[in-house]
């Protein structure tokens, strides 16, 4: 599956036992996203609120938690199912967001995210 920069995807954890919905951020070569939680994680400002009018996949208040990448294994990545990109209004809240930078976000991922996001 070829994974599209800041499009939303529900993909089964299988370490977790359940979807869990991400969005991809950079994918060359290898898938990095960050998750989409229910609830905050670690520094609140990188915390991006998404309601269910903002995207599909989304049907309660989420969070876009900008602190952590994640990269998933092949065996996972192959449940991933495509939902659409980020609506332009939450991507217009990312781009600062990455700007000051998450602490717990490496300088390289940072740097990825930003390199990838749509104009």
């Amino acid at each position: 599956m070829i994974f599209i920069p800041w499009n939303v995807y529900v993909i089964f954890i299988q370490s977790q036992d359940k979807d869990k919905i991400c969005v991809c951020f950079h994918s060359d070569p290898s898938a990095k996203f960050f998750y989409i939680n229910s609830f905050q994680y670690q520094e609140a400002e990188f915390n991006i609120k998404i309601n269910p009018s903002h995207h599909q996949a989304i049907t309660r208040l989420c969070y876009l938690n900008l602190n952590q990448k994640v990269e998933l294994p092949d065996s996972d990545l192959t449940t991933a199912r495509d939902r659409g990109p980020l609506p332009k209004e939450i991507i217009d809240s990312v781009r600062p967001a990455l700007m000051i930078g998450p602490s717990y976000l490496s300088e390289r991922h940072k740097n990825m995210a930003i390199s990838t996001l749509p104009n």
